[in-house]
C-alpha cells in the first residue's frame, strides 16, 4: 500500500497538465486551510500528503496518529471525492469578444488604482475595528456616493462596519462585486492582502456605474475578513432573512490580485459550479492574458458564505502556489504589486459583471 500510494503521489505531479479528480472512498482527507495562522507554521508532522495542486493541499492521517485539537483550526475534512483542479493547460477555451466590454475595459486606468492602493497602505492599520479600518470604510463610502451609488452602511460590531454601494437595473436581481477591505493589522502593509481586492472594487465601481444592464450592481466592501469572513457572513444572514440574497445571481470575490511571476490566476468556487467556472475561465482567455486554473472547493475567502446558501460565487485570486512570499508580514508593501497583472484581474471582472448584468435567466 505504501509503495502504491507513492507511486500515485509520483503520478498526481507528474500530470499536472490534466483534470484533477479524486475517488478513493476509503481514506479519511483533510483540506488545508492556513488563512487564520497569520505566520505560524501549520503542524504537519502526523499527516501525510496526498495532493497539492492549485489551492488543494490535501493530506490524511499517517497509521496510528489522531488529529491534534490545535489542528481543527486549519485541517479541514473533505469528502474524497470533494477537490477537483483544473490546470492552466488544458483550461483554454474562448469566447466571442463583445465590443462593449471592449469598450469599458479600455476605460479602467491603473493611476486611479495605485491612488487607492496608496491611501489603503498608508494607514496605520487596517485590522478590523483599528481607526486605519474605520477611515478607510468612510474614504468607500464617500468614493462610492459621489459615483451616484445607493450607499449601506452597516456596523455589526463597535467600530467594524461592512460598507455597499448599490446601482438598480431594469429587473429585481443583483451582480454583486465584493473585496475585503480590512487586513492583518501590519503598519502601512497589507498591499496585496487586500488592498489590491479593495482598490481594485473602487475601479470596477467607476467603470462599471454607467453600462447598460438588466441587472443591478451592488459593491460590497466586506469587513473583517481576517477575524473569520465576519462581514461577509452577517452581510449573507442578514440579507437572507430580508429577502436580498435570493435576488443575487452572482458574485464575484476579488482577494489577493497584486502579486505574480506567471500569468497564472486562481479560479475558485464548490464543485457545484464548475461550468460557472469554466464560462469565466472563457472569459479570461478571450480578454486578458491570463491563464486561468479552476480550484475547487472554496476556502478561506468572502465568497464562501454565499456559496454556502448556494448562491452562484467565483473568487480571482493570484495563483496561490507562487503567492507573494510577504502574505500576512510586514513586508506586504505597495511596491511588492504587479499593476500590470492586477489590471488583467479587473478586465476580467470587467467582462464577468458586464455579462451577468445583461443575463436574465
Amino acid at each position: 500500500m505504501k509503495t502504491l500510494a507513492i507511486i500515485c503521489l509520483l503520478l498526481s505531479q507528474t500530470l499536472y497538465a490534466q483534470t484533477y479528480d479524486h475517488l478513493d472512498t476509503a481514506l479519511s482527507y483533510y483540506q488545508l486551510d492556513p488563512s487564520h495562522l497569520h505566520g505560524k507554521e501549520a503542524d504537519l508532522s502526523n499527516v501525510e500528503e496526498q495532493f497539492n495542486q492549485g489551492r488543494m493541499q490535501i493530506y490524511r492521517l499517517k497509521k496510528g496518529h489522531v488529529l491534534k485539537i490545535e489542528q481543527a483550526e486549519y485541517l479541514k475534512p473533505i469528502a474524497a471525492d470533494g477537490w477537483k483542479v483544473i490546470a492552466p493547460e488544458i483550461n483554454n477555451s474562448t469566447t466571442e469578444v463583445n465590443p462593449k466590454i471592449m469598450t469599458v475595459i479600455n476605460e479602467l486606468n491603473v493611476t486611479n488604482v495605485r491612488g487607492h492602493l496608496e491611501y489603503f497602505t498608508g494607514q496605520t492599520s487596517r485590522r478590523s475595528g483599528a481607526p486605519g479600518n474605520q477611515e478607510s470604510t468612510t474614504y468607500i463610502e464617500k468614493f462610492l456616493g459621489e459615483l451616484g451609488y445607493e450607499m449601506t452602511r452597516d456596523c455589526f460590531s463597535p467600530g467594524l462596519c461592512n460598507i455597499w454601494g448599490t446601482l438598480r437595473g431594469n429587473v429585481d436581481e443583483y451582480v454583486l462585486i465584493e473585496a475585503h477591505l480590512d487586513s492583518v493589522g501590519r503598519a502601512y502593509a497589507g498591499a496585496d492582502d487586500n488592498g489590491s481586492g479593495a482598490a481594485g472594487l473602487l475601479e470596477l465601481a467607476r467603470v462599471l456605474k454607467s453600462v447598460d444592464k438588466k441587472r443591478g450592481l451592488i459593491i460590497f466592501a466586506t469587513n473583517g475578513e481576517e477575524s473569520g469572513l465576519l462581514g461577509a457572513k452577517d452581510f449573507v444572514w442578514k440579507a437572507r432573512d430580508n429577502g436580498l440574497l435570493n435576488k443575487i445571481k452572482y458574485v464575484i470575490n476579488m482577494d489577493m490580485i497584486g502579486y505574480n511571476k506567471n500569468g497564472i490566476v486562481d479560479i475558485e468556487t464548490n464543485r457545484e459550479f464548475e461550468d460557472l467556472a469554466k464560462w469565466k475561465s472563457a472569459l479570461a482567455n478571450t480578454y486578458t492574458t491570463l491563464k486561468p486554473e479552476i480550484t475547487m472547493p472554496a476556502w478561506g475567502s468572502d465568497h464562501v458564505p454565499f456559496l454556502q446558501y448556494k448562491v452562484p460565487s467565483i473568487l480571482t485570486i493570484e495563483h496561490w502556489k507562487t503567492k507573494t512570499p510577504c502574505y500576512h508580514r510586514e513586508c506586504d508593501k505597495i511596491d511588492t504589486i504587479n499593476f500590470e497583472y492586477m489590471m488583467e484581474i479587473l478586465k476580467l471582472n470587467v467582462a464577468a459583471s458586464m455579462e451577468k448584468m445583461v443575463e436574465t435567466k
